[in-house]
């Protein structure tokens, strides 16, 4: 019995998150939708919706909960921090684990998580400063999805100032052509 009512509570959270984009009503999210709708408190729904969305990321996770093999209170913890990566691995913590160890298991993952935060967090920095000659000197050091937009940006400047050198343009002390070569340098290291 347990194992159907499983499997039914996957359903339901799969019907959640495909009518998530679909119905627009008169209400200012769609957990408050969910929960005039279904009887349920707002902390419930909101909850609700925050599994379904975690599940669309989350195969195994979704797949045991589908089968019936692990329930919606083990899946409702885990996905609190289980992400693409970790997804095998806590669908497997569900098929073993009692609900109590993993709340433990969520509660470490989740200190773990914020401390490895804080530690990047401090470690990023960006610095700039005029030197003797008059030159920018920009120094920093940032997470791989900064320093993508970062490279992207200065792909774009590059791009602008290649459109300027046909065009003639010059500036007062470099030539256009050597703002693209210092550009093309920084972008594809």
């Amino acid at each position: 019995m347990n194992a159907r009512l499983a499997a039914a509570e996957y359903q339901f959270l799969k019907l959640v998150r495909e009518l998530e984009d679909v119905i627009v009503l008169g209400f200012d999210s769609y957990p408050r939708y969910l929960a005039w709708r279904c009887g349920m408190s707002l902390k419930t729904a909101y909850e609700r919706v925050r599994v379904a969305r975690a599940l669309a990321t989350l195969p195994a996770i979704a797949k045991e909960l589908e089968a019936g093999r692990i329930g919606y209170s083990k899946v409702r913890i885990v996905t609190r921090v289980a992400t693409p990566e970790t997804d095998a691995k806590y669908a497997s913590l569900c098929l073993h684990g009692p609900v109590h160890f993993l709340e433990d298991v969520v509660r470490v993952h989740g200190t773990i998580l914020h401390a490895e935060t804080q530690s990047r967090e401090r470690q990023r920095y960006v610095s700039m400063h005029t030197d003797d000659a008059g030159m920018v000197v920009v120094r920093a050091r940032l997470a791989p999805d900064e320093a993508a937009i970062l490279k992207k940006a200065l792909g774009a400047a590059r791009a602008t100032a290649e459109r300027l050198i046909k065009r003639g343009f010059q500036t007062s002390c470099l030539s256009a052509r050597n703002i693209t070569a210092r550009f093309t340098r920084v972008a594809t290291r």
